[in-house]
């Protein structure tokens, strides 16, 4: 069975102008998958746009993939932040969200804050994972970021994006910086 639309199963929802509806599962081309906090149901957690779903309704896990590449099409609202990170998963038993590059080109996985106080702060990565418990975001594989005049490699290019939405204090972290 085909549709149009959305459906929602508990906080998912997924949303496409062509759905495929199979007996456990569907599929949803160049869509949107979000997830709204339980308690909250008008407060979206995560949000992903043009994306490729498939989502085992039985198991409540799904596979994502974005449409395009080197454009952040994943958004984290309550924590300001996108990214372009264009390959994922979602887990329900789990509680997460795993995002991953899609690109082999450095330039095109990276993180953005959406915060004006931060002022467009980005920098590169490979991997995150989203706990919708924590509300943290654990982004992996940064190899440094740029702020003002310094360059900031992050200890283990490991960088956690807060509830708040402030990156986590960066404790030995290199910082290079012109005079």
């Amino acid at each position: 069975v085909m549709g149009d639309g959305s459906i929602t199963m508990g906080g998912v929802t997924v949303a496409s102008k062509h759905i495929i509806f199979k007996e456990k599962d569907l599929d949803a081309v160049n869509g949107t998958f979000t997830v709204a906090d339980i308690m909250d149901p008008t407060k979206t957690l995560f949000k992903g746009e043009n994306l490729d779903v498939h989502y085992d309704v039985n198991n409540h896990h799904s596979d994502f993939t974005s449409t395009t590449t080197g454009e952040p099409n994943s958004d984290f609202p309550s924590q300001h932040f996108k990214t372009s990170l264009g390959k994922g998963t979602y887990d329900k038993a789990g509680n997460f969200v795993h995002l991953e590059s899609l690109s082999v080109k450095n330039g095109d996985n990276y993180f953005v804050s959406t915060d004006p106080a931060m002022d467009s702060l980005n920098f590169m990565a490979q991997t995150a994972y989203y706990n919708f418990s924590t509300q943290e975001i654990v982004i992996d594989s940064v190899p440094y970021i740029f702020v003002a005049d310094a360059k900031i490699t992050p200890e283990g290019k490991h960088v956690v994006i807060e509830n708040t939405g402030k990156v986590q204090k960066l404790g030995g972290a290199k910082i290079e910086a012109d005079q």
